[in-house]
């Protein structure tokens, strides 16, 4: 009993706080059954474990021209919340429900970003270890992070309502991932530079030396 009356109190000690701040937003997004479920580009389900990110990017940032650019959209991406990828029905579907009191997120459109991964990580910040990535929205009006304070601060999405791809694609039944190769780093690029030339030469020595 003492453990619930202490339950009651910490909970309602934290709504004020909440309602002060009035900007307590709750997300919840799926790719449930019935709605499209994500592929790979080569047609198959993505693995169970893979990251699905929800959030926002900077105002003005121009996805359409950098939606190929993990580098640029990293800098620019606001995350509110992440939820995986599993078989319910069919592979790559998704449920997930995330919360933010940060009052940035009210009034920002939201982006589903979707990531096949080496052995289903977690994207690694240089996303060597990323394979495929698909960035996803829509223009529909629930597509916008609630700038109220509760109970009217819960909006729901959903892979079906997607209309808009900046990386990837969709159709009918399924959202759609591209594939993405890493850029080597500068210095990768001035080692293999180096190194190549170096190879030829210790090539042609052998064989004049035959």
């Amino acid at each position: 009993m003492k453990l619930f009356i202490t339950y009651l109190l910490s909970a309602f000690a934290f709504l004020p706080s909440a309602f002060a701040q009035g900007q307590i937003s709750q997300v919840d997004y799926a790719a449930a059954p019935g709605d499209r479920a994500v592929r790979n580009s080569g047609g198959t389900g993505v693995a169970n474990g893979n990251q699905v990110w929800i959030g926002t990017f900077n105002p003005g940032f121009d996805l359409f021209n950098n939606g190929d650019d993990p580098v640029d959209l990293l800098a620019n991406w606001h995350h509110f919340g992440s939820t995986t990828t599993r078989t319910i029905s069919q592979p790559g579907q998704f449920t997930g429900s995330s919360f933010s009191d940060n009052p940035f997120f009210g009034n920002k459109p939201i982006y589903l970003w979707i990531f096949s991964t080496d052995f289903a990580a977690a994207p690694a910040p240089d996303f060597s270890n990323v394979n495929e990535y698909g960035l996803f929205s829509s223009t529909l009006p629930n597509w916008t992070f609630s700038p109220d304070p509760p109970p009217n601060n819960s909006t729901e999405v959903y892979s079906d309502e997607v209309n808009l791809a900046f990386a990837g694609s969709f159709n009918s039944t399924h959202l759609i991932l591209a594939a993405f190769t890493p850029i080597p780093e500068p210095t990768t690029l001035g080692l293999l530079c180096l190194g190549l030339p170096a190879t030829i030469l210790a090539l042609r020595k052998r064989r004049s030396n035959r």
